[in-house]
């Protein structure tokens, strides 16, 4: 399953109305009715941009699900940065072991060398240069705090989706209850209106008798 945002061309912040309006461009575009003389790639591959569009806009139109795909699409994104991560770690460990391994074994046999020929040039003294330190903890540690900043800019990103579905929804149920309260208002002159009319039928009534 593709990214629904990219395949209506939006944002991860887009409106209900940017949502519809891309839905009814494309499905405009695409529609099978639309390439019937076309040849059979062709409306093979219309029929599946529209049906594309078409999931999408059902997903994406509806506050819940659309908040449920927004949460799935944050955690399939940071696991596959996680997972880059954590295979670049290991490659740069991997890689400062072995140039740990090859400058001690470097160090050893030149030790063990000017050991030798110490001690077969200067009645057996061991004295001989120490072994360099390992290089590698910068890059690791540039690594790990990447990563950090990474997952926090993940959470912010997220976060922000989460609150503009809220907001939708917000706007959505102060919208249903003005609509609820013009119906009733509506419904009490109704009412109004009509015991004004059986008002007047009694009077006309009581004219005539």
């Amino acid at each position: 399953m593709g990214d629904h945002y990219q395949t209506l061309g939006l944002q991860r912040d887009a409106s209900k109305a940017d949502i519809k309006n891309a839905y009814f461009r494309l499905a405009h575009r695409y529609h099978p009715d639309h390439h019937n003389h076309a040849d059979a790639a062709a409306r093979a591959e219309a029929a599946r941009r529209f049906r594309q569009a078409k999931d999408a806009y059902d997903v994406l139109s509806d506050g819940q699900r659309r908040a449920d795909y927004d949460r799935n699409l944050c955690r399939s994104s940071y696991s596959s940065s996680s997972g880059y991560r954590t295979s670049s770690s290991s490659s740069v460990s991997s890689s400062s072991s072995s140039k740990q391994g090859n400058r001690q074994g470097g160090a050893s046999s030149s030790s063990s060398s000017s050991s030798t020929s110490s001690q077969h040039g200067h009645g057996g003294s061991r004295s001989g240069p120490r072994p360099p330190r390992p290089r590698g903890g910068s890059k690791l540690q540039s690594v790990f705090i990447g990563s950090r900043k990474r997952m926090g800019n993940h959470g912010t990103r997220c976060g922000s989706h989460e609150m503009t579905n809220r907001k939708d929804e917000d706007r959505i149920a102060n919208e249903e209850a003005t609509m609820g309260k013009h119906e009733a208002r509506m419904g009490k002159e109704e009412s109004l209106v009509r015991l004004g009319l059986i008002n007047l039928l009694h009077v006309l009534l009581s004219e005539f008798n």
